[in-house]
């Protein structure tokens, strides 16, 4: 039961982009700022990965400005060149180093999660500092918008996971 999460870690989510799309960029700030429970995010972290949109640019920084202030809940960084998706991650998790927040969330930036994502995937977090998650991501069909479930998982949709020594992630039975 997720119903109190007064004892979860709070969450900074991680977003990278480059050249996004304005509207799945800022559908996925808004649809993370409306499905998580207030108390557990502390910031959304934009890094912009050295877009050359011109809606990334002034725009962007007027419409966080204007909606979550300068030093809001949004907040947004810049790299100075092109960097590349895991090293823009890594500037993300420098950025937030000085923002109040237990738990780094890393998702990407056109993605929409659903009503009760955040509590699960942080909640073995909570009892094991030590732990790391990942959670199941279902597809969103580029046509017709459908969503289609990511197979896995016993009956009840349960499942684990584990890197190997490669780091490649793999499906582990319950």
């Amino acid at each position: 039961n997720y119903a109190d999460v007064a004892h979860l870690p709070t969450v900074i989510v991680v977003l990278v982009f480059y050249n996004e799309g304005w509207g799945p960029l800022m559908r996925t700030v808004h649809t993370v700022i409306e499905q998580t429970p207030p108390e557990l995010l502390a910031h959304i972290v934009l890094v912009d990965d050295n877009s050359s949109r011109s809606h990334l640019h002034e725009k962007l920084d007027k419409y966080i400005e204007d909606n979550w202030g300068p030093k809001g809940l949004v907040r947004l960084f810049r790299n100075a060149r092109r960097e590349g998706l895991i090293r823009a991650r890594i500037n993300g998790a420098k950025h937030s180093m000085d923002l109040n927040g237990d738990v780094l969330v890393y998702l990407d930036a056109h993605c929409e999660p659903q009503p009760n994502w955040l509590p699960p995937l942080i909640a073995p977090i909570a009892e094991d500092r030590r732990m790391s998650t990942v959670p199941f991501i279902d597809s969103i069909s580029g046509s017709d918008y459908t969503f289609s479930a990511q197979g896995g998982g016993d009956k009840n949709g349960h499942a684990r996971g584990a890197w190997d020594w490669s780091m490649m992630w793999k499906r582990m039975p319950l």
